[in-house]
């Protein structure tokens, strides 16, 4: 279930200039696998755009309910996230990119914890407003 969550492709997102004037930028970010790019970016505009993709990419998951949370890639992080993910208490379904696969960037860990609490928000959002997801 990680990599076909990881690798689920969604389209018709709001505009990002910075990423949609790009026809490679348009077709190559539209799942959460594309997260690889900010391990090697160097631009901080075009970091920051990425990421607000990525927020939309877990919107897009939600909406369909499956709330996502990314555990950094780290020893073990796989097994942690399978564990998470089949906690009876857990709200989320946890994904990771592999054990230590990728680098440990300023970006990418600023990707993974915006996308992390955009999902979380927007959990917040719904127990305020109607008790509770409740079709995980």
């Amino acid at each position: 279930m990680n990599l076909a969550l990881l690798n689920r492709k969604f389209q018709d997102f709001d505009t990002i200039a910075c990423l949609d004037t790009s026809q490679y930028w348009q077709e190559a970010i539209r799942s959460f696998a594309a997260m690889v790019y900010l391990d090697v970016i160097e631009d901080s505009l075009l970091a920051d755009a990425l990421i607000q993709r990525f927020e939309q990419i877990a919107q897009k998951h939600f909406e369909e309910g499956t709330p996502i949370q990314i555990y950094a890639s780290s020893m073990n992080s796989f097994r942690h996230a399978q564990e998470a993910s089949l906690a009876k208490d857990s709200e989320f379904i946890y994904l990771c990119f592999g054990n230590s696969c990728l680098g440990n960037s300023l970006y990418m860990r600023e990707g993974i914890r915006r996308v992390n609490q955009k999902v979380r928000d927007l959990l917040a959002e719904i127990d305020c407003g109607q008790g509770g997801m409740g079709n995980k």
